[in-house]
């Protein structure tokens, strides 16, 4: 229908509901149920079916025992948390439990500072950027996050690139 039908139809239902006529003609329609304007909004396939061309989804299955962590205590006192490698990605971390919580003898933000300073000049690197590019080299990354109550120094690295 064109705009000017669309005026027309609803002009003469405003006329008969002011006149109180009733007609079947004048019930309620719907303009989704129009056949002139039903039409499809994008040229693209619904999100329900898959996309043309492109290789079918396999989904890994976690299985239970590939989750479970085992927890080693050294003799010096030090937890080891492990598990198994899953993925590509090889990653080592150390959480200590250091945070603002226990800087009650110390200045506000020495955490944050510490954190700040984290990964950075050692005996065999002699600055950050050496580091961080042979780290780079074996396609990894590293990381320092600090909380309340835990400071976590991380690393990352592909295995398959070691």
């Amino acid at each position: 229908m064109s705009h000017v039908t669309d005026i027309k139809v609803l002009f003469s239902r405003l006329f008969s509901l002011k006149n109180g006529l009733s007609s079947f003609r004048f019930s309620r329609r719907h303009f989704s149920q129009d056949s002139d304007k039903a039409r499809q909004v994008t040229q693209l396939p619904p999100l329900s079916e898959p996309v043309p061309n492109l290789p079918p989804i396999v989904y890994s299955s976690a299985k239970s025992e590939d989750a479970l962590t085992e927890v080693t205590v050294l003799s010096n006192g030090l937890r080891v948390a492990s598990e198994k490698k899953f993925g590509q990605f090889c990653t080592a971390g150390v959480v200590i439990d250091s945070g603002p919580r226990y800087e009650v003898a110390y200045p506000s933000g020495i955490c944050h500072f510490l954190e700040k300073l984290s990964f950075g000049a050692t005996h065999k690197f002699p600055t950050r950027d050496v580091m961080l590019r042979e780290l780079e080299r074996h396609g990894g990354i590293c990381d320092c996050q600090g909380s309340r109550d835990t400071t976590v120094y991380a690393t990352s690295a592909d295995s398959r690139r070691t």
